[in-house]
């Protein structure tokens, strides 16, 4: 009966889409259509948001707030610029997002519409990808598995890149320097002509890493005093050099006004040693990530209806190895096409794909090689009323995983403006994240039996802005403005056969369908940009998040989880940022707050709160007719001797410098 009904769901939206798509070719020719409104929802990037995201949460970081963090990492941009917690072990170790109170695992990492996520582990680690890469991230909140698939939990991080459409010549050289020998080159290079457009991304990283940290025991339990961290002595770690080099390409050629070709490949290698914990023994680990993945995109567009079709083939390979145990390889490949059609007018949008996906993975010296095949369609209705201040929509998707089907994934949301500087979105999906091939199968410990997570997510929010001309006591204006925006949104999830890795005996672990978890809480964010005739600018920001992630049922005995927040998930968390900014001079100050974090399911231990802060100056000058910045970062600020996960020290108070000329 479940089968039929997803079956009919899914067919009576399709149903709609096409019925309302019939007429379409027919009438395209004296239809009247605005084409620039058009083009502005569609891109060739593939990236079909935030047109089907209606009633979901989305956050914007542009290419001018990245550039604050173009030697770093995506994740330390993601630390300072999200609400997301990143499980960082540390400088260019191993940093995974953590997404209201969902694993890493529950945080799709989206490049240009291709999902990144390992079908090893189900992760990317974030310290992988340098910012430089990145022209702008859209952090989408909630699930979406209705559009992406398993893994889209917690929320969804969208790296984006554009292409320059304008013709001629560009180039931009980033040289980056930092405390503990790190060092930075990274060149941007972009051609246009008349019909095609051509950019290449470098980047080169090296970093001896030896940075400076207090071996603080920053576990707690209740009956243990707070350690002053000023009495203990200044320690360096050791085996922790890192060189990470990245090789983007994208080209774009017009083929007609109606259609277009676009290509990218993405060439990296990063290896790294890996420092011993507090109190470990060091025995030389070392950890080398490669990976080469490309990408074609082709578009059709006539005038409401666009065609779209895309082909991604990533290979990422990973090599382990230390004193005590061999050299280890594993390599995972996938291979993804999708094929979108699209109609889109004012009140009503359309949108049907269908997707192909190979996952295959092996283990050198194992001999274990694993391969999953997928098949998704997906269709979603959008429709407007009143003008616009109605919006709905209605998306489907059914999936079949070697064969075997998913369960029906639905999703609903709505958005209503309740005045033009206020309104209200509302989302309600349904979601599921399937067993990775390290869960399945992993030597002597996988659980083929495993059965995917799958769970309900709601979510509501509140919008509002204002904004003021300032005006003297004539009555004339002075060229002062203010804008104040803020958001509230109140999430609800549940997720059912969550996966942990339990005891089976020895030193041996194995995977199990073990939690129910609920998580809910509270995302408040605001800001104040005030404007003096476009002299200078002051903005005063903030996010701040409450989460609540509980275990409510286990099939363990006795276990003591139940009703407890889950491990490494903060309930607090805030970010607030002030930023002035006059003439060709920019002034950034940044605090970030983390709250407790239990390392035992019990709560009998914890990781105690911290508070980091921050300091961003940089300079803009013409010299030689050539643009000129100067930048530095202060990252740490007052010393804090902290640690995001047990036993793994993080940096005290350290700099980025850098210079960034553009020819």
């Amino acid at each position: 009966m479940k089968k039929n009904l997803g079956v009919l769901l899914f067919m009576c939206v399709l149903s709609i889409g096409s019925w309302a798509a019939k007429p379409i070719i027919g009438a395209l020719n004296t239809a009247k259509i605005d084409t620039n409104k058009v083009l502005q929802i569609i891109h060739i990037s593939g990236t079909r948001y935030p047109q089907f995201f209606t009633g979901s949460k989305l956050l914007h970081i542009d290419s001018n707030q990245l550039n604050s963090f173009q030697q770093q990492s995506i994740a330390g941009t993601l630390a300072f610029k999200s609400p997301i917690f990143i499980k960082s072990y540390g400088p260019g170790m191993l940093a995974t997002p953590s997404f209201r109170g969902g694993n890493a695992n529950h945080t799709a990492i989206i490049w240009n519409g291709f999902n990144l996520q390992s079908p090893m582990n189900g992760q990317v680690d974030l310290n992988n990808i340098p910012s430089f890469l990145i022209d702008n991230i859209d952090i989408q909140f909630g699930s979406q598995s209705v559009l992406f698939g398993s893994g889209n939990i917690g929320g969804t991080v969208h790296l984006n890149n554009q292409l320059n459409p304008s013709r001629g010549k560009g180039l931009s050289v980033l040289l980056g320097t930092g405390s503990y020998g790190s060092n930075t080159v990274g060149i941007k290079f972009g051609i246009a002509g008349s019909k095609w457009q051509m950019e290449q991304k470098i980047f080169l990283e090296y970093a001896n890493n030896n940075f400076a940290y207090k071996a603080i025991d920053a576990m707690y339990p209740k009956s243990r005093q707070t350690v002053d961290p000023n009495s203990l002595p200044t320690q360096y770690t050791t085996n922790a050099q890192r060189k990470n080099g990245a090789w983007v390409q994208a080209f774009a050629y017009t083929i007609s006004h109606r259609q277009k070709l676009n290509i990218r490949t993405w060439l990296q290698n990063h290896e790294r040693n890996i420092p011993p914990s507090l109190n470990g023994v060091n025995l030389n680990t070392q950890q080398k990530d490669e990976s080469a993945r490309a990408m074609l995109e082709y578009a059709y567009k006539y005038k409401a209806y666009e065609l779209q079709a895309r082909y991604g083939y990533f290979i990422d390979a990973l090599t382990f190895k230390n004193d005590q145990t061999r050299e280890s390889y594993s390599l995972a490949s996938s291979q993804t096409a999708f094929i979108d059609q699209f109609y889109l007018k004012d009140k009503f949008q359309w949108h049907g794909s269908a997707m192909f996906q190979e996952n295959k993975a092996q283990l050198r010296g194992v001999n274990m090689f694993w391969q999953q095949d997928k098949i998704a369609l997906f269709s979603s209705v959008k429709v407007q009323h009143f003008d616009q201040k109605l919006k709905q929509q209605i998306s489907v998707r059914q999936e079949w995983v070697d064969g075997k089907e998913i369960p029906i994934m639905p999703s609903y949301g709505i958005s209503y403006k309740l005045s033009p500087n206020f309104y209200v979105d509302g989302n309600v999906s349904r979601n599921y994240r399937l067993p990775t091939f390290n869960d399945l199968y992993w030597p002597n410990m996988g659980n083929p039996n495993l059965q995917p997570e799958f769970g309900w997510n709601q979510e509501i929010s509140i919008h509002g802005f204002e904004s003021k001309n300032f005006r003297n006591f004539k009555g004339g204006y002075t060229g002062k403005s203010a804008l104040v925006s803020g958001n509230i949104t109140y999430f609800n999830k549940h997720i059912h056969n969550w996966i942990i890795w339990v005891p089976a005996g020895g030193n041996l672990s194995t995977p199990m369908n073990v939690y129910k978890v609920w998580s809910r809480g509270i995302e408040l964010s605001w800001q104040v940009r005030l404007r003096n005739r476009k002299k200078s600018e002051i903005i005063f920001s903030g996010m701040h998040d409450y989460t609540q992630t509980t275990n409510q049922a286990s099939v363990l005995m006795n276990d003591a989880s139940l009703n407890k927040q889950l491990i490494y998930t903060p309930r607090i968390k805030h970010q607030m940022q002030i930023q002035y900014m006059r003439g060709t001079y920019a002034f950034q100050y940044i605090y970030n707050y983390i709250g407790t974090r239990f390392v035992s399911s019990d709560h009998s231990n914890w990781l105690m709160p911290y508070s980091l802060h921050g300091l961003n100056v940089s300079k803009k000058w013409t010299w030689f007719g050539k643009h000129w910045q100067t930048q530095i970062l202060i990252n740490n600020l007052f010393n804090t001797s902290y640690q995001i996960m047990v036993n793994q020290p993080m940096p005290l108070v350290n700099y980025q410098l850098s210079l960034n000329l553009k020819l």
